[in-house]
């Protein structure tokens, strides 16, 4: 008996180290930014392996998808693809590292592929890239904007990608203001000064874009998991 009670306890610890070493799962999520009325709403994506059959909802992120591990090509398309079959030849591809664990896919209209309409782009947002709180801005206009979320300024340039901390210590409600310089010459003139809700738990993935309009769009989606 005494010895059956040693072995529990040499065993116990085992199991513990075995569960903390399962590997973490590999996952992506997408969005479709600044998706038409006349653009799919819904699409295949191969990961090499298999089809997923996945939502591209508008301005929001997709479900989170499971990715196989290793140097991987993604593509999407109208139709699923098997294991073994071939990939359409033209739909839209994007490499995606071995070392890269999490990935969010961008996606905006591509009008002139005619297998399948969008182009994908890829945003690494493992932990030590984005971290919870954080905001990863993408400016997609003329303009250079200036934020104050909080304590926190940045400035995003045109075409780049910045990355702000997050506005607070906890989760609660902050200040944002954003002003903006047009086509980045002259004055910064205001765009918005409101209350915005901050999840500390979350990685959120900001845009400035264009909309035809005098002041560009500004707004952010929260990744909550």
């Amino acid at each position: 008996m005494k010895y059956l009670s040693l072995l529990c306890l040499l065993l116990a610890p085992l199991s513990l180290s075995a569960e903390e070493k399962e590997e973490k799962k590999r996952t992506c999520r997408i969005i479709y930014l600044m998706r038409g009325a006349d653009d799919p709403t819904e699409a295949y994506l191969f990961d090499g392996k298999m089809s997923h059959k996945v939502q591209l909802p508008k301005l929001n992120f997709s479900e989170i998808i499971e990715l196989p591990a290793g140097n991987i090509t993604v593509g999407m398309s109208h139709d699923s693809v098997d294991e073994g079959e071939e990939f359409p030849d033209g739909a839209p591809t994007v490499a995606i590292p071995e070392q890269v664990t999490d990935v969010y896919l961008l996606l905006h209209k591509d009008a002139k592929n005619k297998v399948f309409p969008i182009k994908m782009r890829t945003l690494n947002i493992d932990d030590k890239n984005l971290k919870p709180g954080q905001t990863l801005w993408i400016n997609l206009s003329n303009h250079t904007v200036a934020s104050q979320m909080g304590e926190e300024r940045t400035v995003i340039f045109p075409s780049k990608i910045s990355i702000s901390s997050p506005p607070l210590k906890q989760s609660g409600y902050f200040m944002a203001e954003f002003a903006y310089q047009r086509n980045s010459e002259g004055p910064f003139l205001p765009v918005i000064r409101k209350s915005w809700w901050f999840d500390a738990t979350s990685k959120n993935l900001g845009f400035i874009v264009d909309t035809g309009a005098r002041m560009p769009k500004i707004f952010t989606v929260r990744d909550y998991r």
